[in-house]
């Protein structure tokens, strides 16, 4: 959009530094979060601009800016680099099926064996193969403070329901005696309760809202802090999942009170009115 002002770009011509390049592609807007094909640097850096084809990078020589670590010296040139025990590529394969993995996994084994063969690779074979989630929880991608913070989230929403159990058992038992009249009218202890659960999940949908929209206002307030760079954005799973949770912790609090108030006898309340 900014280069080729909002016009179909594939086919036309980019100049970077010195060279000229031929647009093959456009992605629509990518922003993996974290971003899972480059662990070992910061995943929460903006996606690249730009992407090439990997063999560019032989062919004009051209350093990768990933990470790159060896246990031996590099050597002076490129050429030395290359022949390096160097590990400066991360591969990602698309295996859909059991079979793709398993004849996937028996390559690597046979490939490490082979290297073992010419005198690479001395340590024991210990391939594995780890699909996106199991990658990034081995290395601790998500920090112990982020778990410390779905702790404490979760401890204050127990704390937050025990005290909502104690605000509507106080409210549904100052209703008793509205409740008793009902009840000698002939409404069902069924009805009652059904009623009152239903008030109970209509706090939950308010008080659900109303903590989406702070919540909203607390990731644009992390985005500012973190200068833009983790792109911390809602989406429409996690606010279906908030109106769920709001509506189980509504019943869950709601469910003591109302079967409270409907154990108590009608005749209780008539006498007393």
């Amino acid at each position: 959009r900014r280069l080729f002002g909002g016009e179909n770009s594939v086919g036309r011509s980019l100049r970077i530094e010195d060279r000229e390049f031929r647009v093959v592609g456009v992605l629509e807007p990518w922003r993996p979060l974290p971003n899972f094909y480059e662990p070992d640097d910061d995943v929460f850096d903006a996606v690249e601009e730009i992407f090439m084809p990997f063999r560019f990078g032989e062919e004009w020589r051209i350093r990768t800016w990933g990470n790159t670590s060896n246990w031996k010296p590099y050597g002076d040139g490129y050429e030395d680099f290359l022949q390096s025990e160097a590990v400066w590529i991360q591969m990602w394969v698309q295996l859909d099926t059991l079979e793709q993995r398993e004849r996937y996994m028996d390559f690597l084994d046979a490939y490490a064996e082979e290297q073992k063969k010419s005198g690479r690779f001395e340590r024991p074979i210990n391939n594995k193969l780890r699909d996106v989630m199991a990658m990034l929880v081995e290395l601790e991608v998500v920090s112990d403070q982020i778990k410390a913070f779905l702790i404490i989230g979760v401890l204050f929403l127990l704390i937050c329901s025990v005290n909502l159990i104690g605000i509507l058992l106080g409210k549904f038992l100052a209703r008793a005696p509205e409740v008793g009249v009902r009840r000698a009218l002939g409404a069902s202890r069924r009805s009652v309760f059904v009623q009152l659960l239903v008030e109970c999940e209509l706090i939950g949908v308010v008080g659900g809202m109303l903590g989406l929209g702070l919540s909203v206002i607390g990731l644009e307030l992390l985005d500012v802090l973190y200068g833009s760079r983790a792109d911390l954005r809602p989406d429409w799973s996690m606010f279906l999942a908030a109106l769920a949770l709001s509506l189980i912790a509504a019943s869950g609090a709601g469910v003591y009170p109302a079967w409270r108030i409907c154990r108590i006898h009608p005749a209780h309340h008539l006498k007393i009115q």
